[in-house]
């Protein structure tokens, strides 16, 4: 029997993405910026966590810098991947705090959608079962959908981090009322999860304008940002943007 979570006792935190900052690394193949320097300026200003996102065409995070962080973060760290046999392997080598599994096509800019764990339970039950074996928190990347917690719950994973990306594209058209509904279906699935016993968190394509409507949401517990405190910290540096971001969460 699962363990009812009680949403008012939850408390908020966020887990930097730093896929972005690898990118701009990656664009000159330098040794620079640092990730490492990165995670601990993160763990100064306030973060939660640290995610990074190793994709099987390797366009900005490394192998080398998930084993790196792995042994000189003290922040937890949260591996999203593809649920492939080399990932799976990876994963079960390097041992990160969690693991979000995550839908992946070689083509696109970024996560366009969640998982359909209904459909590809087949496939999901022996990579959650072998993480979950090593101590991983397993998470699923899903759409705010009651069918896909559900499945998720019966998955055994650990938690749920729901896909936040349609929301971030209705409030940038100012959408008012698309944006009610897509609070509505997020705060509907995060009520279920909760009943069912599962952490729930969001992300894809959070900032800080958009943040406050989620973080208000009774239930949600951890925010996955990256590019919009990549960017804001060009401005006013990684340690007051990754600072804003906790700030906004929070209060």
């Amino acid at each position: 029997m699962a363990v009812i979570l009680d949403k008012s006792t939850l408390s908020r935190s966020l887990s930097v993405n730093l896929d972005h900052m690898a990118t701009l690394r990656q664009v000159r193949r330098t040794s620079y910026p640092s990730l490492t320097t990165a995670a601990g300026i993160c763990e100064v200003a306030g973060a939660d966590g640290v995610t990074l996102h190793l994709r099987e065409d390797r366009r900005h995070i490394q192998d080398r810098d998930l084993e790196l962080l792995r042994e000189t973060s003290l922040l937890p760290i949260t591996l999203e991947m593809g649920s492939t046999d080399e990932m799976v392997d990876i994963a079960l080598m390097t041992l990160p705090h969690a693991v979000t599994l995550v839908p992946e096509r070689r083509q696109e800019l970024t996560t366009e959608g969640g998982l359909d764990a209904v459909r590809l339970e087949s496939q999901l039950s022996p990579v959650v079962q072998r993480l979950k074996e090593k101590g991983i928190v397993v998470c699923l990347f899903l759409e705010p959908d009651v069918d896909q917690i559900e499945k998720a719950h019966s998955l055994g994973c650990d938690s749920v981090e729901l896909h936040t990306g349609a929301y971030s594209l209705d409030w940038e058209e100012s959408r008012s009322q698309a944006i009610e509904k897509h609070l509505s279906r997020i705060q509907a699935s995060v009520d279920r999860g909760c009943e069912l016993g599962l952490q729930m968190n969001a992300g894809h394509g959070l900032h800080y304008q958009n943040i406050r409507p989620l973080a208000a949401l009774p239930g949600l517990t951890e925010f996955s940002i990256g590019h919009s405190i990549i960017c804001r910290s060009l401005f006013v540096g990684l340690e007051k943007a990754v600072g804003e971001m906790a700030d906004l969460i929070r209060s």
